[in-house]
C-alpha cells in the first residue's frame, strides 16, 4: 500500500482510538471505515473482525485495523471511490464543486488557503469554463490514464 494510505490508516486509528488504549471496538472501526469513504455494513465489519481474530474480544489493535482497511481499499472500485470523494465536496448534490465547496472543505481539513489559490485550483481543472469542477473533471484529476 502507498505511504499516503498507510499515513491515513495510522491517523484514522489515532482519531478513533480516542481513549488511547491501542485498540478500537466495532463501532469505532465502522466509524473509521465510513470516515475514510468505505461504505460498510455491520456484517462486513464483523466478518473483517472475525478474519483478523478480533471477534471474540471485540477489540481491534492497530495491526488488525490496518489489515482490515488495506483489504477494504483493495476491494474498492477506483471509480466508485473517486465519485464518493466527489460527493464529499458536493454536499448540495448539484453535480459540481464550486469555489464555496472547495473553500469549505479546505477549512474543514485545516488548510489555510487564500481565495486566489482556491480559484487557481478550480481554473487548473475546469475544462468546460464554467468555473466549477463537475464529476468528469474531478475524475480526470485523480484517475489513472486508463480511466480517463
Amino acid at each position: 500500500a502507498s505511504v499516503e494510505l498507510e499515513q491515513e490508516i495510522r491517523k484514522a486509528f489515532e482519531v478513533f482510538d480516542a481513549d488511547g488504549t491501542g485498540e478500537v471496538d466495532y463501532y469505532e472501526l465502522k466509524g473509521a471505515m465510513r470516515a475514510l469513504g468505505l461504505p460498510v455494513k455491520k456484517a462486513e465489519v464483523l466478518a473483517a473482525m472475525r478474519d483478523q481474530g478480533c471477534l471474540e474480544s471485540g477489540r481491534v489493535d492497530f495491526h488488525a485495523f490496518a489489515a482490515i482497511l488495506r483489504q477494504k481499499f483493495e476491494e474498492q472500485d477506483p471509480l466508485d471511490a473517486m465519485l464518493q470523494s466527489f460527493r464529499l465536496f458536493d454536499t448540495e448534490g448539484c453535480g459540481r464543486i464550486s469555489f464555496r465547496d472547495l473553500k469549505r472543505v479546505a477549512q474543514d481539513v485545516g488548510e489555510e488557503l487564500v481565495d486566489c489559490e482556491l480559484r487557481c485550483m478550480i481554473d487548473s481543472f475546469d475544462r468546460n469554463g464554467d468555473r466549477e469542477i463537475d464529476e468528469e473533471e474531478f475524475v480526470r484529476i485523480f484517475a489513472p490514464t486508463s480511466l480517463r
